[in-house]
């Protein structure tokens, strides 16, 4: 299968999928502030959140995930992979988060706030408000350790489909038209065959949020992980396609209005939801790579410490909070704003300042014995926005720069590709 000429941004660099990748995880700073108390019409950036944000993430993730296991041996990614995803799991878990829990009992509810307590909330002893989960925000990196040690397993069928016939086809009818939706429609398949699964299993599959939780985003790992090796597709997924716009309208319209009771009704809520989060998370390609295709100095920095910019945010969020709060100072439009603002401006201060140079911390936060590259160049298969209608709907795309064959797997001996530490 053959894709267009790459369109890279001025450093060479995959910018505009770093750049989407960096929002995904900026917007989690706003979403968690959120849950400080109630903010009003601000909380709304949690309902916006759920639409798009971690979906996007993972097929981002699963893309730079392909790309990384094509150019390494299997055991070599895996443990190059694992060691960025548990170390700061384990570190997070064992050292932050029993702070941040109390910090959380603590906002939430009035009276004594002791480990007892806290213990209490978390076991399910005593009702508590606010999110008293043990993983709080950390979920995603135990839901990308289990898409890791399935990508080798998964690899050889995605590399098949993505050789097929079908596919080529698919990607040469009327410029590709219509691979958006049938992307769209073959992971909604997809999520509803693992969730037949899941309910046919029963147990911790239908009852354990953690664990539906990384059940109900692994197609969309598995969809980054084919969009790497079938460029023709990625590049055609950079679109505000307005088939697949109306496709998902009306499928959450018919969701919201029919709403059948039992299964019917779930059902329907799977399909809206995913519909809905693969038509924005191309149209968010699309627009990263449209306006947000640039390598800056900022960009680099932040896609340095994205990484420990989200492991850290949630204690310093909780923190501000309950400082704020014991000023006496009323939570509204003026603390949702100031702790959000102090909260990336700290834990971005802290990587650059602290993780990064020092090597015990980078270890155990970013997973890394030396630090990142900053501007080392990212490099990936074909993307013309003339491949999309992109140039139709936003004036002022690019034009294509002519055909170029698709990137075959790298051998083993090749270099590896320095790529995002969290996108495993």
């Amino acid at each position: 299968m053959t894709g267009s000429a790459h369109h890279q941004g001025t450093s060479g660099r995959l910018a505009h999928i770093d750049n989407l990748r960096v929002a995904c995880m900026a917007l989690g700073i706003f979403v968690h502030t959120s849950a400080l108390g109630e903010f009003g019409r601000l909380e709304a950036f949690a309902e916006v959140s759920d639409w798009f944000r971690m979906a996007t993430f993972f097929l981002v993730s699963g893309y730079f995930g392909m790309m990384l296991l094509d150019r390494r041996p299997v055991a070599v990614f895996l443990d190059q992979r694992l060691q960025a995803l548990v170390l700061p799991l384990v570190s997070c878990l064992l050292l932050l988060n029993p702070v941040t829990l109390w910090l959380v009992y603590r906002v939430h509810n009035p009276g004594p706030a002791g480990w007892p307590e806290v213990i209490a909330a978390l076991t399910g002893e005593s009702p508590a408000r606010g999110p008293m989960v043990w993983h709080l925000h950390l979920w995603f990196l135990v839901s990308l350790v289990c898409y890791v040690l399935a990508a080798p397993l998964a690899a050889g069928p995605l590399r098949r489909l993505a050789a097929s016939r079908a596919l080529a086809r698919l990607a040469a009818w009327r410029g590709g038209a219509a691979v958006p939706v049938a992307l769209t429609l073959g992971l909604v398949a997809t999520v509803l065959a693992i969730q037949v699964a899941a309910k046919a299993l029963g147990g911790p599959f239908t009852e354990a949020w953690l664990l539906r939780a990384t059940l109900g985003y692994w197609p969309y790992y598995l969809l980054g992980m084919l969009l790497w090796r079938a460029p023709a597709l990625w590049s055609a997924c950079h679109r505000v396609d307005p088939a697949l716009m109306a496709l998902a309208a009306a499928a959450i319209g018919a969701h919201l209005w029919l709403h059948p009771p039992g299964p019917a009704g779930a059902l329907l809520g799977l399909v809206a939801t995913a519909t809905m989060r693969c038509a924005i998370s191309f149209a968010l390609l699309a627009l990263f790579a449209r306006f947000l295709d640039r390598s800056t100095p900022l960009t680099r920095a932040l896609s340095d410490g994205i990484y420990t910019v989200y492991l850290l945010h949630y204690l310093v969020i909780f923190s501000l909070g309950w400082l704020w709060l014991s000023a006496g100072l009323p939570l509204g439009a003026a603390a949702f704003w100031t702790i959000a603002a102090a909260s990336s401006v700290a834990t971005l201060g802290l990587h650059l300042g602290l993780v990064r140079r020092v090597p015990l911390l980078r270890l155990m936060l970013n997973g890394k014995s030396t630090p990142a590259p900053v501007a080392a160049p990212l490099s990936g298969p074909a993307f013309s926005p003339a491949f999309s209608p992109v140039s139709a709907v936003l004036p002022g795309a690019a034009p294509a720069q002519g055909p170029a064959p698709a990137p075959a797997a790298a051998p083993s001996a090749a270099p590896p590709a320095v790529g995002p530490t969290i996108t495993a």
